[in-house]
């Protein structure tokens, strides 16, 4: 665990290295990636002591080892949250990373469709920039979600994470969808808010093809890859943002050259 946080701390050191920009950004990604891991740590720690059988009496044969398959689940979860975290950490690409770490969110969670949403509040919709899972018709038709009338809409509008049951949604319209859900293909969705600069900026859903329930410890973890994906979005503007700057002044300068070799020749 040590190891993986010291992982985690040297990606960040490695991104601070790269341009002193992203140095702010760089330092909260790896702030939150360990703080969201070690609220879980801290949250499986206390329930394993609350709940943790009296000791065998000495010489007694060895208990079953019936926690393995838990504590494994555990561990390939925390190694998951820390690929998504170094994915999100280490491009400012947004559809790239986000495509990345729906790849392995959806992996390890055992998730079948996953999909990131952008807001749009001009036109009061939600924009599907990266997903996986999904058919090209599928994509098509969900490629722009109303904020009133859909679960990943009820997500952006209250901040908080809503669980749905596709197979008794009011809101899917869409033959392509329906058929998808009569077919056992869509049937737990997990829409989470994402927040960049602690506003809403999208959605991220994750569905099943099973019926599904997500204890604290996963939802804890799923939103802490929510909350990467908003840090990647404030690092993709900015980066954005020192492009177009370092674009502008190339233009200058080359104006600048121009008019000096003019008045030059001039004279």
């Amino acid at each position: 665990m040590l190891a993986a946080l010291a992982a985690l701390w040297g990606a960040g050191g490695a991104l601070l290295a790269r341009g002193w920009l992203l140095g702010p950004l760089v330092a909260s990604f790896v702030i939150a990636a360990g703080g969201a891991v070690a609220a879980v740590l801290l949250a499986g720690r206390a329930r394993a002591a609350a709940t943790a059988p009296a000791p065998p009496p000495v010489g007694a044969p060895p208990p079953g080892d019936a926690a393995a398959p838990a504590d494994e689940l555990r561990s390939r979860e925390l190694e998951a949250f820390y690929t998504a975290a170094l994915t999100m950490g280490s491009g400012t690409d947004l559809v790239a990373t986000a495509e990345q770490t729906l790849d392995v969110v959806l992996a390890v969670a055992a998730l079948h469709v996953g999909l990131v949403f952008r807001l749009e509040a001009s036109t009061g919709t939600l924009a599907l920039v990266a997903s996986r899972g999904l058919t090209p018709p599928q994509a098509e038709a969900l490629s722009r979600r109303k904020l009133h009338g859909s679960h990943v809409g009820e997500a952006a509008r209250t901040g908080r994470y809503v669980v749905t049951e596709l197979t008794t949604s009011p809101f899917v319209e869409d033959p392509q969808l329906r058929g998808a859900i009569a077919a056992g293909r869509f049937h737990t969705q997990l829409a989470l808010p994402i927040f960049a600069q602690d506003q809403v900026w999208g959605v991220m859903a994750l569905v099943s093809d099973q019926p599904r329930t997500f204890d604290a410890d996963q939802l804890t973890l799923l939103q802490g890859v929510a909350h990467q994906v908003g840090l990647a979005v404030a690092r993709a503007s900015l980066f954005a943002e020192a492009q177009e700057k370092s674009r502008r002044l190339e233009t200058l300068t080359r104006l600048s050259q121009g008019l000096s070799a003019t008045l030059s020749g001039d004279q």
